[in-house]
C-alpha cells in the first residue's frame, strides 16, 4: 500500500470520525445547532448524516429552536427523508448520542469536517485539472484557517483607531519619479500588440541593473519578480529581459507552489499573494518590481463587480506596502471605446483604475504621425498626470544562445498634453476624406437624435437618404457614444449618451424655446455654442480644438434664426415642410461638403450657409417637423407654454 493510499484511508477515517461525533453533539443539544451554521448538508459524505443535519435545520427554521425534547420530531423528519424504518433510525440516534462525551467542541469539529469537506474537494478538482474549483477550493480552505485562528467577527475582532498625532509623515519613495512608486499598485492597460509586457520588461531590466528610465531618470539597482499567466518564461519572458539587458541574477519568477504533502502545483495569484510575500519577506533581497501579468487573474470572482474586485485585489496591495515594491498589473482595454475617458476603457470593473495609484496606458501610433507606440500616464493620485513617451519594439539575437531572439525597447521622444489628447492623437484617422465624412455623420447623427431615441433602421435609412454611407454612420455613432437599446415592441432605437446632449451649455436651453421638434436646441448644438456665447468648430484629427472667439450678438442671432425657423414650422404645411426638406438632403448631395482646411493644417467642420452640412441640418429638421405634425395634434395658442413670448421678445431686444 503506498504513502498515498495510506493518507487518503486516514483522511476518510477522521471524516467518519467527525462526521458522527458532530452528528451526536447536535441530537445531545440541538439548542447549539448555530455552532454549525458553517456546515452545508452536502459537506457530510455519509446520505445518513445529510439527513440528520437537514431535519434539524428545518425543524429549527419551522420552530424558531430545538431542544432536547424534540428528539422524536427529528427522528420522524429522517426517516420521512430516508424512507428507513423508525425503528432503525431511533436506534441509530441512541448510537450517535451515546459517543459523545462533550458537547464543548462542537464550533470546532464543525471546521474540521467542513475541512475534510473542501479537501475533498480539492483532490477532486485537481484530477480533473479544473482549475476554477481548484482556486475555490483554496480560498475555502484558507477561510477556514482564519476562522480556526480567531479571525472572524465572532471571536472578538475590534476596530483599531490611530491617533494623528502619532503618525510620521512620510515622502513618496519613487522608482521612477512621478510614475512607478515603491510600496504601491500600478497598472499598465493597453491594446493587444502594444507591447505591455514588452515595456514592463524593459521598465524591470533597467531596474535590475541600475539603469535609465524613458526620460533619463538612473534607477536604483534592485531585484524584480515577475508572474505571467500567458508567456513562458523560457522562451518569452527570459529572452526579452535578457534583450533588454536585464541583471538575470536580479530576475526572479514565479512559477509554481509546493504543497505541505510535497506536491507543486501552478501559482495562482488569486489564491497564493499571502505565499509570495512570505517568499519575498524570508529570501532578504529588496524587489523593485513585481509584475502580475495579467491583474484581472488576481481576481477569482466576477471581474466587473466592484466590491468584489477591490477585496480581490486588497492582498496585492498588502504584497507591495509590506513589501515596499512597486506591484504592476498588466491589463487590456475594451474594445471599440475610443471615444471613452482612457481610465474607463480598462476591461472589467472600475475598480482596477481606481485602486491603482499610478494608471498608464500603451498605445499604436499610426504610420502617418510617425509610427511606433506611446506609453501616457493617464492617471495618479500621488503625483501629476499626463504626459508620456514615446517608444519602439525591436529584436535582436540572445549572445550565447543559438536561435534564441528577444524583442527590446528603444524610447523615443517625450510627449506633453493630456492623456486623452495623446492617445487620440496616436488613435486619430488622418485620411483627410475619412475625416470630414464622420464629422459630417457626427453632425447628423446629433440632428436626429437631439429630440429622442430613434428607431436603429430608420437612423441607417436616413443616412442613406443623406448620401452617408452605412460604415460611416457605424464610426460615427461609436466615436460619438450613440448608445442603443431594445424597446417592448421588439424594436432597437439608437440614443444619445445624457452627457453629450447636455453638454450644450447655457444658450443651447435658450434656443431650445423653439418648440415644435427641439429646432431651436438643434441648431444650437449643430454650430456647437457653450454657455458663454462661443461659438468652436469641431476640428478633426487634431489635439486642440480651434475656438472662434464670438460675442453674445453671434449666440442671440443664432437662437432668432432658430425662432423664426420655429415659428415657419407652425404655420407651414406638414406635405410642404417635407417636399421642402427632400429638396434640402437631394441638393445637399452636390453642395460643398462644409470641411474646411485650417491654416494650422487641421481639418474642421464649416457650418456656413450653403455647405452640405447646413443643408443637411436644415433638411432633417423640416422632415423631423412634419414627421411630428403628423403625430401630434394640433395646439390653440392658449396651451403655449407662459413665458415663451417674454422670452422671445428678450432676444429680440439683444439683436
Amino acid at each position: 500500500m503506498t504513502a498515498a493510499t495510506r493518507n487518503s484511508d486516514r483522511a476518510t477515517g477522521d471524516r467518519a470520525f467527525y462526521e458522527q461525533s458532530l452528528v451526536g453533539q447536535l441530537l445531545k443539544a440541538p439548542d447549539r445547532l448555530d455552532r454549525a451554521s458553517i456546515l452545508e448538508p452536502s459537506d457530510f459524505a455519509s446520505p445518513d448524516h445529510r439527513a440528520w443535519l437537514t431535519a434539524l435545520r428545518t425543524l429549527a427554521k419551522n420552530r424558531g429552536s430545538l431542544t432536547g425534547d424534540d428528539l422524536p420530531a427529528v427522528i420522524e423528519a429522517v426517516v420521512e427523508i430516508t424512507k428507513r424504518p423508525v425503528a432503525e433510525v431511533a436506534t441509530q440516534a441512541a448510537v450517535l448520542i451515546e459517543q459523545v462525551w462533550s458537547t464543548a467542541n462542537t464550533h470546532d469539529d464543525a471546521i474540521r469536517v467542513k475541512r475534510l469537506s473542501t479537501e475533498a474537494r480539492l483532490c477532486a478538482a485537481v484530477e480533473s485539472r479544473d482549475h476554477k474549483k481548484i482556486r475555490a477550493a483554496f480560498a475555502a480552505i484558507d477561510a477556514l484557517d482564519a476562522i480556526k485562528a480567531g479571525v472572524d467577527l465572532e471571536k472578538g475582532d475590534a476596530a483599531i483607531l490611530i491617533r494623528g498625532s502619532t503618525v510620521t509623515p512620510e515622502p513618496i519613495s519613487w522608482i521612477w519619479d512621478g510614475w512607478i512608486a515603491r510600496g504601491k499598485l500600478h497598472v499598465l492597460a493597453g491594446q493587444p500588440g502594444t507591447g505591455k509586457t514588452n515595456l514592463a520588461c524593459a521598465l524591470a531590466a533597467g531596474i535590475t541593473v541600475g539603469g535609465y528610465a524613458p526620460d533619463g531618470t538612473r534607477l536604483d539597482p534592485r531585484s524584480i519578480v515577475v508572474w505571467s499567466g500567458e508567456d513562458s518564461i523560457k522562451d518569452t519572458l527570459t529572452p526579452r529581459l535578457m534583450a533588454n539587458g536585464a541583471d538575470m541574477d536580479r530576475a526572479h519568477f514565479v512559477n509554481t507552489v509546493r504543497t505541505r504533502k510535497g506536491v507543486n502545483r501552478p501559482f495562482d495569484p488569486a489564491v497564493d499573494l499571502p505565499l509570495l510575500q512570505e517568499a519575498i519577506e524570508k529570501s532578504g533581497e529588496e524587489i523593485g518590481l513585481f509584475i502580475v501579468d495579467s491583474v484581472a487573474d488576481v481576481v477569482m470572482t466576477d471581474g466587473h463587480q466592484n466590491n468584489k474586485v477591490r477585496r480581490a485585489l486588497q492582498p496585492l496591495v498588502e504584497l507591495a506596502e509590506k513589501t515596499k515594491c512597486a506591484a504592476l498589473g498588466i491589463t487590456h482595454l475594451t474594445k471599440a471605446s475610443g471615444d471613452r475617458d482612457p481610465i474607463d476603457r480598462i476591461v472589467g470593473s472600475v475598480a482596477f483604475g481606481g485602486l491603482a495609484r499610478v494608471v498608464m496606458m500603451t498605445a499604436k501610433v499610426a504610420d502617418e504621425n510617425g509610427g511606433g507606440q506611446i506609453l501616457v500616464r493617464v492617471k495618479s493620485n500621488i503625483g501629476p498626470d499626463g504626459g508620456g513617451f514615446r517608444y519602439e519594439i525591436a529584436n535582436r539575437d540572445i549572445d550565447g544562445y543559438q536561435g534564441v531572439r528577444g524583442s527590446y525597447i528603444t524610447y523615443g521622444d517625450k510627449l506633453d498634453g493630456r492623456a486623452r489628447d495623446l492617445i487620440s492623437m496616436a488613435e486619430a484617422i488622418v485620411d483627410p476624406e475619412e475625416q470630414g465624412a464622420i464629422a459630417e455623420a457626427k453632425v447628423f447623427i446629433s440632428n436626429c437624435l437631439a429630440d429622442g431615441p430613434m428607431k436603429v433602421t430608420e437612423l441607417e435609412a436616413a443616412g442613406r437618404a443623406a448620401g452617408i454611407t452605412k460604415r460611416t454612420m457605424e464610426r460615427a455613432r461609436k466615436t460619438m457614444g450613440v448608445k442603443s437599446q431594445k424597446g417592448f415592441d421588439g424594436a432597437w432605437r439608437c440614443y444619445l449618451d445624457i452627457q453629450k446632449v447636455g453638454g450644450v451649455g447655457g444658450v443651447g436651453g435658450v434656443g431650445g424655446v423653439g418648440g415644435v421638434g427641439g429646432v431651436g436646441e438643434n441648431l444650437t448644438k449643430a454650430a456647437n455654442i457653450d454657455g458663454q456665447g462661443r461659438q468652436g468648430r469641431q476640428t478633426v484629427g487634431g489635439l486642440e480644438p480651434v475656438i472662434n472667439q464670438e460675442d453674445n450678438l453671434k449666440a442671440a442671432k443664432t437662437a432668432k434664426s432658430a425662432k423664426e425657423l420655429k415659428n415657419v414650422g407652425e404655420t407651414a404645411d406638414a406635405d410642404a415642410l417635407d417636399v421642402e426638406g427632400r429638396r434640402l438632403l437631394e441638393e445637399a448631395k452636390d453642395a460643398p461638403p462644409g470641411v474646411k482646411v485650417l491654416p494650422s493644417g487641421e481639418y474642421a467642420v464649416d457650418l456656413a450657409s450653403g455647405s452640405r452640412v447646413d443643408l443637411r441640418n436644415q433638411g432633417n429638421r423640416l422632415l423631423e417637423q412634419a414627421r411630428k405634425m403628423r403625430l401630434a395634434p394640433s395646439k390653440s395658442p392658449e396651451s403655449q407654454p407662459a413665458g415663451d413670448e417674454d422670452l422671445d421678445g428678450d432676444w429680440e431686444e439683444i439683436l
